[in-house]
């Protein structure tokens, strides 16, 4: 995954997702954000990055993504929501 800047001044969309796990399965989550990251976010028109960062206390989690426009996250929300 490529690292997230996020700047007022880029136009980007950032999408910031923040998880609250078991710490005995973080690791599980973060396989699953990334496989997910990988096969499916990153194909999104306008997909820009991604990060995930995990707690110390290994509790919570964010994925932070951006994209160069909000229309395609919209679109797949709304496909998630309605399928």
């Amino acid at each position: 995954m490529t690292e997230t800047t996020i700047r007022p001044t880029d136009g980007l969309m950032t999408l910031i997702n923040v998880f609250t796990v078991a710490p005995e399965h973080q690791q599980e989550l973060v396989d699953v954000l990334l496989d997910a990251t990988e096969r499916v976010m990153s194909r999104i028109p306008g997909f820009v990055s991604a990060n995930i960062h995990r707690s110390d206390a290994r509790t919570h989690m964010a994925r932070a993504m951006q994209l160069a426009s909000s229309e395609p996250i919209v679109c797949e929300v709304a496909y998630v929501h309605h399928a």
